[in-house]
């Protein structure tokens, strides 16, 4: 058990938020933009039903760290759409984020919703014209927690294009909530395996909340999960789509705000 937890996580990171382009067809700018950050004590956020649970509380109970609070804006030639909006508590600091890239509130054209949790739908109200896309099983567990009256809300089904000819798509990773879904950028495709392997970049939401942990242990889970068993199997699936095709990603708590990627084979 010991030798799972210790085990050494390679990837590639640097540090800061970053802005690339990806080599498509329509070029798309990809913005990461971090808007807070919080501190992880795993104690507060593993549970302690499982062999694997107990023992990661026991191997890092003193850790603590740092994760940064992320969301993407993705920036085509008719498009500005930012991948979640961060917490109400945020809505300045995203206000500057795209003050910052010559950019306000009313030019964000669309919101993509990885998932509904307070953390990243809060500045939906503070983007007014913008289309909210979300996905078909997600959106009543949404309205189950909150209003989502005043909003243009359109839903998607997995493994669809969510703004036409711009390479973005969505991919079921249900379980931290019935429809969390991970997005896809400079991907092609019908088919889940397709779009995974044609990915040039993903932001994979919640897979983690324990990067370093979860990483190496999939089976530890976190007490948001809405279906734990169903997340477990998400992360994994993930994780191994990016060691597959050795795609690089980021997610909303990690300790970067760049891009990384899988070192191992």
């Amino acid at each position: 058990m010991k030798k799972l937890f210790c085990a050494a996580l390679l990837i590639s990171v640097l540090f800061g938020d970053e802005s690339f382009e990806l080599n498509a067809t329509n070029p798309i700018k990809i913005d990461i933009i971090s808007l807070t950050q919080n501190k992880v004590n795993l104690k507060n956020i593993i549970p302690q039903s499982t062999p694997n649970e107990l023992a990661a509380l026991t191997l890092y109970s003193q850790k603590e760290a740092i994760n940064e609070h992320n969301i993407i804006l993705a920036s085509g030639k008719d498009f500005a759409a930012l991948i979640d909006t961060g917490y109400e508590k945020t809505i300045d600091e995203l206000k500057t984020a795209l003050n910052a890239r010559a950019l306000t509130p009313e030019q964000i054209t669309h919101v993509i919703i990885t998932h509904s949790h307070q953390d990243h739908i809060g500045g939906v109200k503070a983007l007014p014209n913008a289309q909210i896309l979300v996905n078909e099983k997600e959106l009543g567990f949404w309205q189950e927690k909150s209003s989502t009256e005043g909003l243009n809300i359109k839903t998607f089904a997995p493994n669809t294009e969510l703004i036409n000819g711009s390479g973005i798509y969505a991919i079921a990773a249900y379980g931290h909530t019935p429809g969390h879904s991970v997005i896809a950028f400079g991907a092609s495709g019908a088919s889940e395996a397709e779009l995974f392997a044609s990915a040039q970049f993903l932001f994979v939401a919640d897979i983690f909340h324990a990067y370093e942990l979860q990483a190496a242990v999939p089976e530890v889970a976190f007490v948001w999960d809405h279906n734990k068993a169903d997340a477990i199997k998400a992360r994994k699936k993930v994780i191994n789509a990016l060691k597959a095709h050795k795609t690089s990603f980021i997610g909303t708590h990690m300790p970067y705000s760049k891009r990384v990627k899988f070192d191992e084979n």
